[in-house]
């Protein structure tokens, strides 16, 4: 299923409460978009807002930062990921996943991961968000997002 929706930047925390209904035991959500199009702020809010994770901070120099919380009855496995300045494949020994987990990913692009085996081979649910900026002095976006099992 694809969506489109747009949105203020000052209305992200209704973006995360819905995409938060789609979020299961196993999910992987790869967040496209340029520089300074709302994917870190995206994954802030979504981890702050919906898991209660405070002080989260971007992964850009640690590529990846891991929380734990708990959701839904369960404890949950939290991976941020940033992959900017990467190349090529993921080291393998980069994933250590719970049976319980969501990976949130910025620049999915930038390496060659096959994110749909990716998902298949962990039983997970793929979420792909692509944000838009159209005028980089507006807090205005688009978001489009295509659910995947």
């Amino acid at each position: 299923m694809k969506e489109t929706i747009s949105y203020n930047i000052s209305q992200i925390n209704e973006i995360c409460e819905k995409i938060s209904h789609r979020i299961s035991d196993q999910t992987i959500i790869l967040l496209n978009g340029d520089l300074g199009s709302g994917k870190t702020t995206f994954s802030r809010n979504l981890l702050e807002h919906i898991f209660s994770i405070e002080n989260v901070t971007s992964p850009t120099f640690n590529l990846i930062n891991e929380y734990l919380c708990d959701y839904k009855m369960k404890q949950l496995q939290v991976l941020h990921c940033d992959f900017y300045r990467i190349t090529g494949q993921v080291p393998d020994d980069l994933w250590h996943l719970d049976e319980n987990f969501l990976v949130l990913v910025e620049w999915p692009n930038k390496v060659t991961t096959n994110w749909q085996e990716f998902c298949l081979n962990h039983n997970a649910v793929l979420i792909t968000i692509d944000f838009k900026q159209y005028n980089p002095n507006s807090n205005q976006r688009d978001i489009i997002i295509n659910y995947a099992k």
